[in-house]
């Protein structure tokens, strides 16, 4: 009893020692005068802080910083003191967290080639996309005139005296009509579609012939395959739920969270289009983006939704079905030369494959990613739940088989000596989206929601081109062109090409920049010595790596749609990439056009 009665005091006066030290025993002078020496120092050091010069950042729209300085708490005027340094030390370490990422310097100074010219392309472009034109006048004069203005062109060319053919010359009013429809937004892009082969047969463009012909073209059928299967990814999950294995591999490395996030991307962007690919993994990278946003104290969507939507428009290069730019490219080869999708496969796949790697490097050193790892629990929980079921099963026992046979099927077509009309690309794909509604993965409620107003945008394309080259306006188109292109070498063309295509892209879109220029390069590929398919490829390829704005192609209006990604870094991204990788392609076009082809 003694002992602990002696210990019990022991510890009573070690503890009345520290508090001695903490407070020091002085008279009721001294105290005050401690008091107000301790309330002037936290006044000096608060009007020390409000002082500091700061940058004045606008926080991203996702950011909810925390509340910096809590309200002190009344007490002993030593843990007053405490507190206030503990707040000045939070709200420091807060300002580092929303200062901006800033690119690496040797990436940085390539987009700054253009110097502050960037700024001005940003407010040029915004100026442009917010009716450049019209967006002085009354909302309702508006909506008539940008109708009215095409037709009036379609009209006045018709009557100008032009030295051309009389069928050349209607062939370019509508030509023109039709592009300032697409660049205007006067009406929906389909019903301008529709209303090509309307246009065509009143002008007399179109005889003795069905002015829907274009409308039923073997690539079509081989699109409306490549979306009903995508159709059965969606409604099963597999596409999210591969996505989510995926990414849980990385660990929370951050660098190779990116790299995994880019391939899965671009592997989904090869089979179905690249708008369905990104529509379907926004959700799941913002929701991954907020966990390590939390953990790594920095901003990372913006980072992940652009490598999303540059791996998924390169990722589509690869084949036919990644974009509609490349299946309605297919379908103008398809008329002129015998072109398969393995044809397409052999050419884009290397391109596609250089493309992506060189993109994942520029996302690297633009956005400097560093090496570091984050907890990613939500994710890998996920991960570690989801299983595959029996109709996963049966979708990749239908899905496996359609991709070796789209790939290798003339190979093996003439290895068993059948016909050759036996390989079909389009008969392959929809053999299997029929097994798909055999073996009751889908039911036909669940492809009521694909766009099939696609098809009428593909067909009226093909429609305007396939005029385009029957009158011979096309080949006059072409010549014009060669006879101011001659003197240049076959290098410098095809990189002219490619950024004419680029930019096209970014004013209309990639599928009416492709519609317009794919036909005029079939006519100009002979006059310049260029393989045919590659020249025509070369627009179709330039568009996957075009996007600079919102409007070049359906992904990436998504993305913007989000409200994480601001017009000027996505332009800053963009024009990084499409330089680079619009130098790139260009060369190896060149190569392939010198030695393969």
């Amino acid at each position: 009893m003694p002992s602990k009665k002696r210990k019990k005091k022991e510890k009573q006066q070690t503890l009345e020692k520290k508090k001695e030290d903490f407070s020091p025993k002085k008279s009721a002078a001294e105290e005050s005068d401690f008091i107000v020496a301790t309330t002037d120092l936290i006044k000096e050091r608060s009007a020390q802080i409000k002082k500091q010069p700061e940058k004045k950042e606008k926080p991203k729209e996702d950011h909810s910083l925390p509340k910096i300085i809590d309200k002190p708490k009344e007490g002993h005027v030593v843990k007053h003191i405490k507190d206030i340094e503990y707040a000045i030390k939070k709200e420091q370490t807060i300002r580092k967290i929303i200062r901006p990422i800033k690119p690496a310097a040797g990436v940085k100074k390539t987009a700054e080639l253009l110097g502050s010219g960037l700024h001005y392309f940003v407010e040029l472009e915004e100026y442009i996309t917010k009716d450049f034109f019209f967006g002085w006048l009354p909302k309702k004069i508006k909506k008539y005139l940008k109708v009215l203005i095409p037709l009036l062109v379609l009209i006045l060319i018709l009557n100008l005296n032009i030295p051309v053919e009389p069928q050349i010359k209607k062939a370019i009013a509508l030509f023109l009509c039709i592009a300032m429809l697409w660049g205007f937004e006067s009406i929906s892009m389909i019903v301008t579609a529709l209303l090509i082969p309307v246009l065509a047969v009143i002008l007399g463009l179109i005889k003795n012939s069905n002015p829907f012909t274009s409308f039923s073209n073997p690539i079509i059928y081989l699109l409306m395959a490549g979306l009903i299967i995508a159709q059965a990814f969606r409604k099963h999950e597999l596409d999210k739920m591969i996505a989510v294995r995926v990414l849980a591999m990385s660990k929370g490395h951050v660098r190779r969270l990116l790299l995994y996030l880019m391939i899965i991307t671009a592997l989904m962007g090869m089979w179905m289009s690249n708008t369905a690919t990104i529509a379907l993994l926004v959700p799941v990278i913002i929701t991954l983006s907020k966990e390590i946003n939390h953990r790594a104290h920095r901003n990372y969507t913006v980072m992940f939704l652009l490598a999303a939507g540059f791996a998924s428009s390169i990722g589509s290069l690869t084949t036919i079905l990644g974009s509609n730019p490349n299946a309605i490219t297919a379908a103008f080869l398809n008329n002129v030369t015998d072109f398969n999708f393995a044809d397409w496969v052999k050419i884009g796949f290397p391109i596609s494959f250089t493309l992506f790697i060189i993109a994942y490097f520029i996302i690297l050193n633009l956005f400097n990613v560093k090496k570091e790892k984050i907890p990613i629990i939500t994710l890998t929980k996920e991960a570690r739940r989801v299983k595959f079921n029996k109709e996963q099963r049966k979708l990749l026992m239908i899905f496996f088989p359609t991709i070796f046979l789209w790939l290798f099927g003339g190979e093996l077509t003439s290895f068993l000596h059948l016909p050759p009309q036996f390989y079909r690309t389009e008969i392959i794909g929809l053999s299997a989206a029929i097994l798909l509604f055999i073996f009751r993965i889908l039911a036909w409620e669940d492809v009521r929601i694909i766009p099939w107003e696609i098809f009428l945008l593909v067909g009226g394309g093909l429609t305007l081109g396939q005029i385009l080259i029957d009158t011979g306006t096309a080949h006059y188109i072409a010549t014009k062109l060669f006879s101011v292109m001659s003197y240049l070498p076959n290098s410098m063309i095809i990189i002219i090409l490619v950024f004419i295509s680029i930019l096209l892209a970014n004013f209309v879109n990639n599928s009416s920049a492709t519609i317009i220029l794919v036909p005029v390069l079939l006519d100009l590929s002979p006059l310049l010595g260029i393989n045919q398919v590659l020249l025509a490829m070369t627009a179709a390829l330039a568009t996957g790596i075009a996007p600079l704005t919102p409007i070049a192609m359906p992904a990436f209006s998504i993305i913007y749609g989000t409200g994480k990604v601001s017009r000027s870094e996505m332009i800053r991204t963009g024009l990084t990439i499409a330089t680079i990788c619009g130098l790139v392609l260009a060369a190896m076009i060149y190569v392939m056009n010198r030695f393969i082809f």
